[in-house]
């Protein structure tokens, strides 16, 4: 039985998001296991109790007043249930909601135990200690670390780690973001580039907790995220350029391919092809995982369509056919100019037309964005071994990945041992958010 190739495709991939459809329609764990439900919000958001009142410790042997997220000497009243506790990561721990920071009003001094709205300074007149070296009343921020410099960022709406914007750091208005001065004029500009999700494990990436770093190509991904990701492609999981020089790894591939032949039936077989890297289009021998781009040399390419052709027609008159102007000094050419125009796919497409070429597969369709030359795939049986796909392990952990930069979000403390900011880094200099 045929099957049209459109719902062929369908049938793929609610096959291959089974799982992850039956994680969505499961209840979310932290709801189960909530203590604090919105349905039991405080009737009295007035009334504190004497649990309420208890003094909390980020640090009890030192006596550092706070909690494991940050050093603090009050507690916030949460606007949605009425709760108190040392800060808002402590309670969407334990809650079913969230909090939304910059609508808390009331706080209570940890020292006098007095209720009072949000400020840095107790209005007990009896105490009038200070809570907290640092407090923004736009984030709603109290932190009393000695060892954090922070400021607020007004474009990007919330507190960073950093001495402040024109001193270390500066705001990307492209970018929407905050990063070291030394990227000024130095890294690649996308809009509203970190206002997205992980491409990885789908986390909203301007508010994450977690280390967030620019590629290459300027995407955003988490620096843990990425890390797994490289032990199995060398491929931005957005664009699909490569995450460093890869050269030495594409010549392994090219000794590997002068060692091994085809099967004869696939003398005449030919794929035309789209480099993920120079953004050019060619024509390649075909193989069953990699198509060389005559351009920039590299093996980051995808199949636009494989072709049978009639005997005596070689790669080279291919293309030519497609474009003319391919010398032998423009096949060598690196540039990221994009020759994607109606012209060549009219050439394209007059030649599947001739009674040369016979179309036998057209893959674009049914898998848009299949690679050839993703490394995933790579290692699944064939002949490159482990010595190479290792090489490529190496390229993308000791290459100068071109100017990378961390954006570190470390609000709960995971990172560095500084908990509630963001910071943002040149090369290796990071950037935090605070909240």
């Amino acid at each position: 039985m045929s099957i049209p190739p459109q719902e062929k495709a369908k049938k793929i991939q609610e096959l291959m998001t089974q799982q992850w459809a039956q994680r969505q329609r499961r209840p979310s764990n932290r709801s189960v296991s909530a203590s604090n439900k919105l349905d039991n919000k405080a009737a009295d958001f007035g009334l504190v109790t004497d649990e309420d009142t208890e003094v909390s410790y980020q640090d009890k042997e030192r006596q550092v007043i706070g909690c494991k997220h940050y050093q603090r000497s009050c507690k916030l009243q949460a606007h949605c249930c009425g709760k108190w506790y040392p800060c808002r990561f402590c309670h969407d721990e334990v809650s079913d909601h969230n909090i939304i920071r910059n609508l808390t009003v009331t706080m209570m001094c940890m020292y006098c135990k007095t209720v009072q709205p949000s400020g840095q300074i107790c209005i007990n007149p009896d105490c009038q200690k200070a809570v907290s070296k640092y407090y923004c009343k736009e984030c709603k921020l109290w932190d009393n670390d000695p060892r954090k410099n922070i400021y607020h960022c007004y474009d990007c709406g919330i507190c960073r780690i950093g001495k402040g914007l024109g001193q270390d750091y500066f705001h990307c208005k492209k970018c929407n973001v905050c990063m070291a001065i030394s990227l000024r004029g130095k890294h690649k500009c996308i809009e509203r580039n970190l206002e997205s999700d992980c491409p990885i494990c789908g986390e909203y990436m301007f508010t994450s907790t977690t280390t967030v770093i620019f590629m290459p190509c300027g995407h955003c991904i988490h620096y843990k995220c990425h890390q797994e990701y490289i032990q199995t492609s060398y491929q931005c999981p957005t664009c699909f350029k490569s995450l460093a020089n890869m050269t030495e790894y594409f010549k392994r591939i090219d000794a590997m391919l002068s060692q091994h032949q085809m099967p004869v039936e696939y003398t005449n077989s030919y794929s035309y092809v789209y480099c993920n890297d120079c953004e050019k289009k060619c024509h390649a021998k075909f193989h069953f995982l990699y198509h060389k781009c005559i351009f920039c040399r590299g093996y980051n390419t995808k199949i636009l369509q494989t072709m049978e052709v009639k005997e005596g027609v070689t790669l080279e008159s291919l293309n030519e056919a497609l474009t003319p102007k391919i010398t032998a000094g423009s096949m060598s050419s690196t540039d990221g100019t994009s020759t994607d125009n109606p012209a060549t796919d009219s050439v394209v497409g007059e030649l599947l037309r001739t009674d040369s070429v016979q179309s036998i597969r057209h893959i674009s369709s049914a898998t848009p964005g299949f690679s050839t030359s993703n490394t995933s795939v790579l290692s699944a049986g064939t002949q490159l071994s482990v010595q190479h796909t290792n090489s490529m392990y190496t390229s993308l952990n000791s290459a100068n990945i071109g100017g990378i930069s961390h954006l570190l979000i470390d609000e709960e403390g995971s990172v560095g041992g500084r908990s509630g900011h963001t910071r943002s880094v040149s090369d290796r200099s990071e950037m935090e958010t605070s909240d």
